[in-house]
C-alpha cells in the first residue's frame, strides 16, 4: 500500500478515497473521449448517406429525362 493510501482519519482511509475519486474521474473522462468521438463519427456516416441519397436522385432524374 502506498503511503498516500494509509492516510486514516477516524478509520477512515482518505487516501484510498481520493485515490478512488481520481481514477473514477479519469475513466469518465475517457469514456466521455470515446463517445464524443463515436458521436462524431455517427454524424460523419450521417451526412454521407444523404449526399450519397442525393447523387442518387439526380441519376435517377437524369435517367427519366433521357
Amino acid at each position: 500500500m502506498s503511503k498516500i493510501e494509509q492516510i486514516n482519519w477516524h478509520g477512515i482511509y482518505w487516501g484510498k478515497v481520493v485515490s478512488a475519486g481520481i481514477d473514477f474521474l479519469i475513466v469518465a473522462f475517457l469514456v466521455f473521449l470515446l463517445i464524443k468521438s463515436m458521436n462524431k463519427a455517427a454524424e460523419k456516416t450521417k451526412v454521407a448517406a444523404e449526399l450519397a441519397a442525393k447523387k442518387v436522385e439526380k441519376i435517377e432524374e437524369k435517367i427519366k429525362k433521357d
